[in-house]
């Protein structure tokens, strides 16, 4: 999932939509991969997107000053592998039948 530069009125909106699928589905709603909203800075309804979500990895693509330590620890909390552009560099992941493949790259 992209989410972008989505905010708190963005992520309530996203989360009403999930509500109407997984109303719909029994097997509910999930995310392997999530880029981080708002470049990882702190957002109030965070944890709502993370629970509802329940990504598998998730992608900080910013910098260090923006990041919110918060936000990380609330992905990390949650079990999600938490990947940071500004220590890791470029990120890649390959996504097959045998599962998804992380790959860094950081060019020193």
């Amino acid at each position: 999932m992209l989410c972008a530069d989505v905010g708190k009125s963005g992520i309530k909106l996203l989360l009403s939509n999930v509500d109407n699928l997984t109303a719909a589905s029994t097997t509910g709603f999930s995310v392997d991969i999530i880029q981080v909203p708002h470049h990882g800075g702190f957002i109030e309804n965070a944890e709502d997107l993370i629970r509802r979500m329940r990504p598998k990895y998730a992608i900080v693509s910013g910098s260090k000053s923006i990041a919110s330590q918060s936000t990380i620890e609330a992905y990390q909390k949650a079990g999600t592998n938490v990947f940071k552009t500004y220590e890791d560099g470029a990120i890649s992941f390959t996504v097959s039948r045998e599962g998804i493949t992380v790959s860094k790259f950081h060019n020193d």
